[in-house]
């Protein structure tokens, strides 16, 4: 439910719910570290042959010669000799992936399909079945040798004190410290991710710009200098090193997180979950706990500033108060501030006023490069008929041509996800131009293209799927992440 500007009150309600998109499948857990999978090679078949056959390619080869003693990668294997795949195997605990692997949402939904793969073709039994969850890598993998330090084993593959990290989160290490002695012989997952080769260029092969590119061939040609790998025009498979970021405000699971692009490096994105501290917005009540608008509000806007500066955006969150949470049902407190500390005001009409003071201050102080700049306001409403279904409703100013683009553009994204979904029922919409008179004071005060955005009738059951859910709730994000790329891509022609 909205904070009403002008005293006008605008309710609408979304219905999205879940996309299970596959991504690159992510590293596993570390205490998985030293158990693999394992499968018999057929006659005649060759090491990329055995990979191929359980949904593996030509980034895990190396991987794999390295874990099973292979001198020759394209000589044949032994027919029915078990052989370890760079797959490591997970107890499940009978309850849910993520839980079981102790991973974000979204890594654990992309273990969750290649499982289910692996299901469908008969390679290994359900989950359910066996207890045991397939966790598929795509990090270069390097031996320790005696009396090398983590800070030596990442000097020689031309990383440094950057991804200490990363490689102590990968590898179960307790701290991230240079100096500590790695075990001779072990192998361990360097912060290095292997992707295809397919040509004519490094740019054009992984969608990267120019100047990602550049860095990318220069750390394949380092490693190609001191031996470690072929250039990839010769082995097909390119080294691409992790470019990690930090942001507290995302929570102890997804603080770090790695830019895969930076196609949106002079953008920057103010997010403004709605309502918070003293004011939840609008509740309800399901199985005995008691749901409210603005924590909802607050991980959905989380999740999405996450997807955003993984594309090279700046984020400015508005509010302040917990990361993200992968529980179903989120606490309902009154602890949130603004992001530069302030209490949020028990008034109404003040509370609005610190918001768009907030998000003018940071934007007149902001960098001229960064040209392209938007405001999104994410709430959840209310409609006292429960039987009442609808989906999803953008407002935007009147006289903001770029605001109507922006609206347009998002809800365009959001009905074609939803259409693949449940394409039998009716995507039901709409955007709203405001006029002067009646509009959001939020959308009327910012400096920049600015749209507020209605999910779903938290008096619903239904409808509450679409944020109690926790995948729901990162589709959304990613949705949202995928309409500002195409206005962004837009609004640069």
């Amino acid at each position: 439910m909205i904070d009403p500007g002008n005293d006008v009150i605008r309710r609408a309600c979304t219905a999205l719910l879940v996309t299970l998109l596959v991504a690159a499948v992510p590293a596993a857990p570390a205490h998985a570290a030293d158990r693999h999978a394992e499968a018999a090679a057929l006659a005649a078949e060759s090491p990329l042959d055995l990979l191929q056959r359980h949904g593996l390619d030509r980034r895990h080869l190396r991987a794999f010669t390295l874990l099973n003693g292979i001198a020759d990668a394209r000589g044949p294997l032994i027919a029915g000799k078990l052989y370890r795949l760079p797959a490591f195997v997970v107890p499940f605990d009978g309850e849910r992936v993520q839980t079981s692997l102790e991973l974000p949402m979204t890594e654990a939904i992309d273990v969750r399909d290649h499982n289910a793969w692996l299901a469908r073709a008969g390679l290994k039994p359900p989950i359910t079945d066996d207890h045991a969850i397939w966790v598929p890598y795509d990090h270069v993998l390097a031996r320790a040798e005696a009396g090398q330090s983590v800070a030596d084993l990442l000097g020689r593959y031309a990383l440094d004190g950057r991804q200490l990290s990363a490689f102590a989160q990968l590898n179960g290490l307790p701290r991230p410290d240079g100096t500590a002695a790695l075990a001779a012989g072990r192998l361990y997952r360097l912060p290095v991710h292997i992707r295809p080769y397919a040509g004519p260029t490094i740019r054009q092969a992984l969608s990267v710009s120019a100047e990602s590119a550049w860095r990318i061939g220069a750390y394949n040609r380092t490693l190609a200098d001191r031996g470690l790998k072929p250039q990839p025009w010769d082995d097909h498979v390119v080294w691409v090193p992790y470019e990690l970021h930090e942001n507290p405000a995302f929570g102890r699971y997804y603080a770090q997180y790695e830019q895969v692009s930076d196609e949106l490096r002079d953008c920057v994105f103010y997010l403004s979950p709605g309502h918070g501290g003293p004011d939840p917005g609008t509740s309800a009540n399901r199985e005995g706990e008691r749901i409210c608008e603005d924590e909802y509000a607050y991980d959905i806007a989380l999740r999405l500033g996450r997807e955003l500066a993984r594309h090279g955006a700046r984020v400015e969150m508005v509010l302040a108060d917990e990361g993200i949470r992968d529980t179903k049902f989120l606490t309902c407190d009154r602890d949130e501030r603004f992001s530069d500390g302030t209490r949020i005001s028990a008034d109404q009409a003040t509370r609005l006023q610190q918001r768009v003071d907030l998000v003018n201050r940071i934007d007149a102080g902001l960098d001229p490069s960064m040209t392209h700049r938007r405001f999104l306001a994410i709430h959840i409403d209310f409609r006292a008929d429960r039987d009442r279904r609808v989906d999803f409703d953008l407002y935007h100013h009147a006289s903001s041509e770029a605001g109507r683009r922006l609206a347009a553009i998002l809800q365009a994204t959001i009905e074609r996800h939803y259409d693949a979904r449940l394409g039998g029922r009716n995507f039901v919409g709409r955007i709203v131009g405001q006029t002067e008179d009646a509009d959001f004071y939020v959308i009327r005060e910012t400096r920049m293209p600015a749209v507020l955005l209605e999910l779903a009738n938290i008096n619903n059951e239904l409808d509450q799927l679409k944020f109690i859910v926790i995948d729901s709730r990162q589709r959304i994000a990613e949705w949202l992440c995928e309409g500002l790329i195409a206005d962004r891509e837009r609004a640069a022609r």
